[in-house]
């Protein structure tokens, strides 16, 4: 029987720029399911999930939005599930707010291509397996943790930012793994700002990106059934 996860879709993106749509496709030894916060959709039922990821979104963690507040609180109820949970960009960021770290807006906004470098806890992290010590990615976000729950540990850094956390069950990613160069071009577009990143580099950071997804799938199947 596949593994039932849940991905929380916080992306107000349609059609090929919804990353919730895109890592549901990636993800296709999975039961996949998408709820979407922002229209106010929950399940009624978590514990019928095996593992929950929680995508990027243009909305910020102190929004005033009910549905960010019953966000937090959705979280704080995977916590005690004990089930594994990755948040990437908005969702590494609300996970570290409602657990009780700290996350502010940044001086400015890092967009575009860049390189993370894993710490010593990254680089023996599995959501990390086969991923160089230095690798590539896409970040787009005025947000950063600037500090993480207690007793989480710091995976991965840039100069801008904490990149990486893990805590109890959770995994937080501050870049976008699953945005390739097509879709970053076109999120670019729509922001008026430019990409900058050779052909090699780009090879290298598309499969890197899908590696790091693909090994919080093994992370999931390992995870023990309900």
């Amino acid at each position: 029987m596949k593994k039932r996860i849940l991905i929380y879709n916080c992306d107000f993106d349609k059609g090929r720029l919804n990353t919730a749509l895109v890592i549901k496709k990636l993800l296709h030894n999975f039961n996949v399911s998408i709820v979407t916060p922002h229209k106010y959709e929950f399940s009624s039922e978590l514990a019928d999930y095996d593992a929950f990821m929680m995508t990027g979104s243009r909305a910020n963690v102190d929004d005033k939005d009910v549905w960010i507040k019953r966000l937090a609180d959705e979280i704080r109820k995977i916590k005690a599930l004990k089930s594994p949970m990755l948040g990437i960009c908005f969702g590494h960021q609300i996970v570290a707010h409602a657990l009780g770290g700290k996350v502010i807006r940044a001086k400015q906004q890092e967009f575009g291509y860049t390189k993370i470098e894993l710490a010593k806890a990254g680089v023996a992290n599995p959501l990390f397996k086969g991923i160089s010590k230095i690798f590539p990615t896409f970040e787009a976000h005025n947000y950063i943790v600037t500090e993480v729950p207690n007793e989480a540990r710091i995976l991965a850094r840039n100069k801008h930012s904490i990149q990486s956390y893990s805590y109890r069950n959770f995994l937080g990613i501050q870049f976008h793994p699953e945005i390739d160069y097509d879709i970053a071009r076109l999120v670019a577009k729509r922001e008026g700002k430019e990409l900058r990143a050779t052909k090699e580099f780009l090879k290298e950071e598309r499969a890197i990106n899908e590696h790091i997804l693909l090994n919080f799938g093994e992370l999931v199947k390992r995870s023990k059934t309900k």
